[in-house]
């Protein structure tokens, strides 16, 4: 398997993402983001630590991968807070799709504190093509 440190692409063809939009689109969610690419997919890995699997809503509208989820603030009630540099609220991080990913086949986990969206490729179809005289 080969690991791609995938950046923000500026100019130029990326047949995934459209980089520069889903970087304006998600300014309030910054959480770490891996992406790896296989041959038969894009692996997706977010660290979301302190949020449980039923905060999280993945879904896909529009060619777009929407998530969402909601981080509540631990209430302290022997002492008071001093320091924190943690987020609490409501989150969204949104990923444009392009026409190479089979989208009823996108999976995701969650696991540890991390959630990785599977997003397979299309199987590339091949038809013979009849030569006419």
């Amino acid at each position: 398997m080969m690991h791609v440190n995938w950046l923000p692409v500026r100019s130029g063809f990326n047949p995934f993402f459209d980089w520069e939009e889903e970087e304006k689109r998600t300014k309030n969610a910054q959480v770490p983001v891996e992406i790896v690419e296989t041959d038969k997919a894009l692996m997706i890995s977010l660290d979301i630590p302190g949020v449980r699997k039923e905060d999280f809503s993945l879904e896909i509208k529009n060619n777009e991968l929407l998530l969402s989820w909601s981080r509540k603030s631990v209430e302290i009630k022997d002492g008071k807070l001093i320091r924190s540099e943690k987020a609490y609220g409501d989150f969204r991080k949104s990923f444009k799709l392009a026409d190479q990913i089979d989208q009823d086949k996108i999976q995701a986990r969650f696991e540890a504190g991390v959630l990785v969206i599977a997003l397979p490729k299309m199987e590339k179809a091949t038809r013979k093509i009849e030569i006419e005289s």
